[in-house]
């Protein structure tokens, strides 16, 4: 058996067998009470584990995407925070913009890249439902933004939405709007 295997047989079988002893009980003898899910959620991760998308470690929380070294490495722009940003530049002349902004720094290879990836050619929602929370998230602890009454998604072309099946900036919206509360 490969190392790696037995490593997570050892630890499944010793969160399942683990002995439960009261203290206010005399008696010394074990007890075997554990409960179902003890049981379940080493199994489950052990035949279907729950990994990064980013790095592939499997050293991660249930409900969440990336592990925390991944989380570390994302590339944050705190575009948010400031007036005339390097976004909001960019529609200077062109259109009138009250306020813009950018999550993220992208380059080639880096956690974001994998999470779009995964957004716009794996088929994976929660990847941008992750990324729309986190951009909410920032929008609103922002002072610069006006409260928000709507979120409008890009449309995207009807036969590239069909063979897809979703819209990704729909998926995005979606994030932000949990976070918002519109």
């Amino acid at each position: 058996m490969k190392w790696w295997l037995w490593q997570k047989w050892k630890s499944c079988i010793s969160i399942c067998f683990e002995f439960i002893t009261p203290r206010e009980c005399p008696d010394t003898r074990p007890n075997f009470m554990f409960s179902i899910s003890s049981i379940t959620q080493p199994l489950a991760h052990l035949f279907y584990p729950h990994i990064c998308i980013s790095c592939g470690s499997d050293i991660i929380n249930e409900p969440n995407l990336i592990c925390l070294d991944c989380f570390d490495n994302l590339s944050y722009t705190h575009f948010a925070q400031y007036p005339n940003n390097t976004v909001e530049k960019i529609f200077w002349g062109r259109i009138p913009v009250e306020c813009a902004t950018s999550e993220f720094y992208f380059s080639k290879g880096t956690v974001i890249q994998k999470l779009i990836h995964q957004l716009k050619y794996k088929n994976n929602k929660d990847a941008g439902l992750f990324l729309g929370g986190i951009i909410g998230r920032s929008i609103a602890s922002s002072l610069r933004f006006p409260p928000i009454d709507a979120l409008i998604p890009l449309p995207l072309f009807a036969d590239k939405e069909r063979r897809r099946g979703y819209n990704q900036s729909e998926i995005l919206c979606r994030g932000i709007a949990g976070e918002l509360k519109v």
